[in-house]
């Protein structure tokens, strides 16, 4: 049997793919901006970060059939480095809801609030949790 030597095998690991790396996301006061599930931003000026973590349940009523209610789908999100978390929050993660409440979670004195959740569902198509992009704002609360 013949042995490679170490040094031809390192070479050969720097060969492989490298993984998806998505760039950050950096986000100012009061604008919205958008996570994709697994997704992080810095929020400029607040003392924490969010990840979009899932949507637990998406009740939305799909675009391509009348209904008597929009419905509501729930979106959950990690909070890095805080320190003090409002009604909403549960540890060091928080669920936002489209339509009933809460809608929105105070966190350090900041609040933040869950803008639109898309793709919007079709009846016959199941969303991939990866498909998945919630809009979110964070607003100094004065």
């Amino acid at each position: 049997m013949r042995r490679i030597p170490p040094l031809l095998l390192l070479a050969a690991a720097g060969c492989a793919q490298p993984a998806a790396f998505e760039p950050p996301v950096f986000a100012t006061l009061d604008a919205v901006f958008t996570l994709g599930v697994g997704d992080q931003a810095t929020i400029i000026d607040a003392p924490f970060q969010l990840r979009f973590l899932s949507v637990p349940a998406d009740y939305r009523c799909p675009t391509d059939v009348e209904c008597v209610w929009a419905g509501d789908a729930r979106v959950r999100l990690q909070v890095i480095g805080t320190r003090t978390m409002g009604p909403g929050a549960d540890g060091d993660a928080v669920e936002l809801h489209t339509d009933l409440e809460p809608r929105a979670a105070t966190i350090d004195g900041f609040r933040v609030s869950l803008e639109r959740l898309t793709p919007a569902p079709h009846s016959e198509t199941q969303i991939a949790t990866r498909d998945y992009v919630a809009e979110l704002r964070v607003s100094r609360i004065p």
